[in-house]
């Protein structure tokens, strides 16, 4: 999926990704509040209220397989969805398109440059991917064209709430807190002898 920016930001921490106003992203996960996605060959997280992109009906990331067989199979030849590949890395897809008689799935494979292909043809993002096999069959075997169906559209980022007139680039959302390391402890005790006592005085101390 393709996103543009629409504010610039600067990276705090080392998994989030930088960008200026206007460039376009290429985005591979789009849960929670930040968004995972690429720019120029880095990987990052970024937040969604600063960028514009807009999630058509056939992207559903979180449908399984056979989530994506049960809505198909009331839909006419060609109807598809690309969802996240449950059995790949983070930021793969398949795309179940319908057959005549069942819905059948391909992996979307990616090069070494992140271009998205199912045959030979490789496309920057899966939208230009998806209006090439609209007019191309995506079957090797029948003659099989994408189509959208009237599936109820899952929004945009675009519909978040208003920004205050005072304010030129939204809050930053808040990240998911990771767990604070364990802190370790030693200790280390000094003993003394001192005259006319049958034991030892100790004193000790913790430090980091």
């Amino acid at each position: 999926m393709e996103a543009a920016a629409k504010y610039d930001f600067e990276a705090t921490a080392d998994d989030e990704l930088s960008f200026r106003k206007g460039e376009k992203l290429k985005i591979l996960q789009t849960t929670g509040n930040w968004y995972k996605a690429e720019l120029n060959g880095a990987e990052g997280f970024v937040p969604r209220n600063f960028i514009s992109i807009h999630l058509p009906s056939w992207y559903q990331e979180d449908a399984s397989r056979s989530d994506a067989e049960e809505k198909l199979m009331t839909q006419p030849v060609g109807a598809f969805l690309i969802r996240g590949s449950q059995s790949a890395a983070l930021g793969d897809f398949s795309i179940s398109v319908r057959h005549a008689t069942d819905v059948q799935h391909f992996k979307v494979l990616q090069d070494g440059r992140g271009q998205y292909k199912l045959w030979s043809e490789k496309f920057p993002s899966l939208n230009q991917l998806v209006e090439f096999y609209k007019k191309n069959t995506v079957s090797k075997h029948t003659q099989i064209f994408l189509q959208e169906t009237q599936q109820q559209q899952r929004g945009s980022s675009d519909n978040l709430p208003p920004l205050p007139a005072s304010l030129h680039t939204p809050p930053v959302l808040d990240r998911p807190c990771k767990p604070a390391p364990r802190q370790v402890f030693n200790t280390v005790c000094v003993c003394v002898c001192v005259f006319c006592v049958p034991t030892l005085m100790c004193v000790c101390t913790e430090f980091r």
